[in-house]
């Protein structure tokens, strides 16, 4: 991944402890309502690889590119978007394949 791409995804991470999840077809949870921290992350050579609420997994294949947009971070043009869950609390295991769209998260002031 280039370094400007992976800096853009560091410093927001950094700005914003807790945020909102748009996925490419829509809101995960409830609009506005859902907090959710990055728990956990890595980079391979082809994935990069984002936990969230150390149950929820973002399964990235590259290329792909992060963008911001005031306090969202968009992750665009990806090759492949797996979306890994499982419930909360009953622990049942959910995947989505997406091939295109946008992942955004939407960013939460806290002050």
């Amino acid at each position: 991944m280039e370094i400007e791409t992976i800096e853009i995804f560091e410093n927001w991470r950094k700005s914003y402890e807790v945020f909102g999840l748009v996925l490419p077809d829509g809101w995960f949870g409830r609009p506005m309502d859902n907090a959710h921290k990055i728990t956990w992350f890595f980079e391979r050579e082809n994935k990069f690889i984002i936990e969230l609420d150390n149950q929820l997994y973002l399964i990235l294949t590259k290329p792909f590119k992060f963008s911001l947009d005031e306090t969202d971070l968009n992750i665009v043009n990806f090759g492949q978007f797996v979306f890994d869950k499982q419930g909360y609390g009953d622990m049942i295991p959910y995947a989505k394949i997406y091939t295109s769209g946008k992942i955004t998260f939407v960013g939460y002031n806290l002050d």
